[in-house]
């Protein structure tokens, strides 16, 4: 499937249920990764080690020319040094597997696998727990609960 196209995608999910049945669990892991002064706007898929750059190198260069002068680098070589060397990308296919077999209706809206530990799963926690207030409140109640669709 090609996680940019909607065609692609709806293809999937109609494979998937005209051999299946149904989607039992969906996984969200694409990603979208750009580096570089917000004000340059940038556009593209690239994920992590790959990041897109802003099309706009003329505002990169005034912060690299400024108190900003090598900044990026800093950030990048700081964060790449965060990820331990024993990360394992199983790690992945085994929250996966345990979500796959956790009782239906008992899953976890998300699961975090960081061996970075950079924060993102209290965060993101945080913002889960919030989550149903807020779609109670505009009257989708509904998407706060799994339900068999027929």
């Amino acid at each position: 499937m090609h996680v940019q196209s909607q065609e692609s995608a709806d293809a999937a999910a109609a494979q998937v249920i005209a051999e299946t049945g149904r989607i039992d669990v969906l996984i969200h892991n694409a990603g979208h990764m750009a580096f570089g002064p917000a004000e340059a706007f940038t556009r593209g898929t690239n994920h992590f080690t790959n990041a897109g750059a802003p099309d706009d190198t003329a505002r990169v260069a005034e912060y690299e020319a400024g108190p900003y002068r090598g900044f990026a680098e800093q950030v990048q070589q700081a964060f790449a040094a965060i990820v331990p060397d024993d990360a394992d990308p199983a790690s992945v296919s085994d929250a996966i597997v345990k979500v796959v077999d956790t009782p239906f209706g008992q899953r976890p809206f998300r699961v975090h696998v960081d061996p970075t530990q950079d924060g993102a799963d209290v965060g993101f926690t945080v913002l889960d727990r919030m989550r149903p207030d807020m779609l109670y409140r505009v009257g989708l109640g509904d998407l706060t609960k799994p339900r068999v669709l027929k």
